[in-house]
């Protein structure tokens, strides 16, 4: 099947007090940790407030800006999505999100067979992300 991933990056960081993706383990920015996951896989970046600042360090990648950013996650995932508009299905990570692994990714997509609508993972009987959702 053929699955595309959105990595929503353009949230405003207000609990955090500014851009949270640029913050650094282990000396690598946050984003760069959370798309190294996503590295076989085809995907886009969709950045809001912080655009200027994400794009120097997203050089090599596919990068959505979104205007509306303001208006909360689904205008990000709106735009997102259609990126990918010959696939089978959307996987949505949230760029702030680096510990999720690449094993917890394959479960995901190896969950996503023929007729299913949504994948979501759950934790301790609490639903998570990334979420991947049929076309």
């Amino acid at each position: 099947m053929n699955i595309g991933v959105v990595i929503l990056a353009a949230g405003e960081g207000k609990r955090f007090g500014g851009n949270k993706l640029l913050a650094k383990i282990d000396g690598v920015p946050i984003i760069l940790k959370t798309i190294s996951i996503y590295d076989k896989l085809e995907k886009v970046i969709v950045v809001g407030k912080y655009v200027q600042d994400l794009i120097s360090i997203l050089l090599d990648q596919v990068v959505i800006y979104n205007p509306n950013w303001m208006e909360g996650i689904s205008s990000s995932i709106k735009l997102g999505v259609k990126m990918f508009n010959d696939y089978d299905g959307v996987l949505f990570a949230l760029a702030d999100m680096p510990y999720v692994t690449r094993e917890d990714v394959m479960k995901i997509l190896n969950s996503f067979k023929p007729g299913c609508k949504v994948v979501i993972p759950v934790h301790k009987g609490k639903r998570g992300n990334p979420v991947l959702i049929s076309k």
